[in-house]
C-alpha cells in the first residue's frame, strides 16, 4: 500500500476521482448495504491515501500513525524505509549508470515519503 506524505496527493489520485463514487468528503459518511469493519478500514485508507485534504484532524493523525508504523517499523509485513534503502545500496554496487540513477531516484522518493525524513 502506498503511504503518501501528509498533504500530498499522488498524481494517480486525480484520475481516481470517479463521479460514480462521489466527492471525497462524502466518502467518510457514505454507507453501503452491509456492515463490515474491514470495509470501513479499507475506505479510510483509500480516503487518506488519495484525498488527504478531506480528512479531519483525528483522521490525519490516525493516517500519520499508520504511515509511521508501516514505513518506519515495517508493520504488517511492509518493507521499512531502512530496509528499502539498504537494499537499494546493495543493488547500487551492481548497477550501471542508468540503473544507478533509477536507484538514486527511488532512494530520494523513499526519503520524501518517510515520516522521519520527509
Amino acid at each position: 500500500m502506498f503511504c503518501a506524505p501528509a498533504g500530498e496527493v499522488p498524481s494517480a489520485a486525480a484520475s481516481s476521482r470517479n463521479p460514480a463514487i462521489g466527492p471525497p468528503d462524502e466518502l467518510a459518511v457514505s454507507r453501503v448495504g452491509f456492515d463490515d469493519d474491514w470495509l470501513a478500514e479499507l475506505l479510510f485508507k483509500y480516503r487518506a491515501g488519495n484525498f488527504f485534504e478531506a480528512l479531519n484532524i483525528d483522521e490525519r493523525e490516525r493516517w500519520e500513525v499508520h504511515r509511521a508504523a508501516r514505513l518506519l517499523e515495517g508493520e504488517g509485513g511492509a518493507r521499512s524505509i531502512d530496509a528499502l534503502l539498504a537494499q537499494l545500496d546493495v543493488l547500487s554496487d551492481f548497477a550501471d549508470e542508468k540503473a544507478h540513477r533509477v536507484l538514486e531516484l527511488l532512494s530520494d522518493y523513499a526519503e520524501l515519503i518517510s515520516p522521519e525524513m520527509g
